[in-house]
């Protein structure tokens, strides 16, 4: 009779963390079988559920490897949560924007020339009549280099997450920005001047420009959704609502 799941996952999880150690390398399915006593098949549906969030590489003839997740393959658990209406895309917002605050706190004085050559033309395409999806890929960009020079890969990660997470739920904003030119040049000022702040090794003004912008992008998303609420029917006597 095999285990509960609860305690095959549990002991399996401590497996994979303890290979880690051993060049990341997991033992061979009939040890692992051996070691959680099921069978191959449940051993291999364990293993796939681990693959799909990105923890495990299998390679065919060679074995299973434990790999660092990305953050697609986690923002696509959290997205799954937020259609099940679990995790509520304002608050994923609200840990993005503290996250990313702290992102460019860190990551101010830390830009190479070459870096802050490749943002400043980030800033530029941001600034530029373009379709929703080029604005949307230079602002992405935009934060995953800022994510990376903050030097936490704690911070990288889950930054890298809740951005893919919450790329759905940002399509009407890109689309926005696409449309209404005033709010996409408010927006990339915004980005220059995180940018600047970041350039100049200005931890707090770093970190208050951030702020800024999740502030302005609160602000557009306010405007957006005024502007799809339906208009109120009017009451059945004829005054108006």
């Amino acid at each position: 009779m095999e285990e509960p799941h609860e305690e095959v996952l549990a002991r399996l999880r401590e497996i994979v963390i303890s290979s880690a150690a051993n060049g990341r390398q997991l033992p061979t399915e009939r040890e692992l079988c051996r070691l959680l006593g099921i069978s191959r098949t449940a051993l291999r549906e364990h293993l796939q559920a681990l693959e799909v969030v990105g923890l495990l590489r299998r390679d065919q003839g060679r074995g299973t490897f434990l790999q660092s997740p990305d953050g697609i393959a986690l923002g696509n658990l959290l997205d799954l949560a937020m259609v099940a209406d679990d995790v509520p895309p304002d608050d994923l917002m609200y840990v993005r924007r503290v996250l990313e605050r702290e992102s460019a706190a860190l990551a101010a004085g830390r830009l190479s020339p070459e870096v802050h050559a490749r943002m400043a033309g980030l800033c530029g395409q941001m600034r530029t009549p373009l379709p929703a999806e080029h604005i949307a890929a230079a602002d992405h960009e935009f934060h995953m280099i800022l994510l990376q020079c903050s030097g936490n890969a704690a911070l990288r990660l889950l930054g890298a997450t809740l951005s893919q997470s919450l790329h759905r739920s940002m399509l009407g904003m890109r689309e926005f920005l696409a449309s209404d030119r005033r709010a996409q040049l408010d927006m990339a000022r915004a980005h220059d001047r995180v940018l600047d702040a970041v350039a100049d090794g200005d931890s707090q003004r770093a970190w208050k420009e951030m702020d800024h912008h999740f502030t302005l992008n609160e602000r557009i998303a306010r405007r957006i959704a005024r502007r799809n609420k339906p208009p109120q029917p009017e009451p059945a006597d004829g005054t108006p609502a």
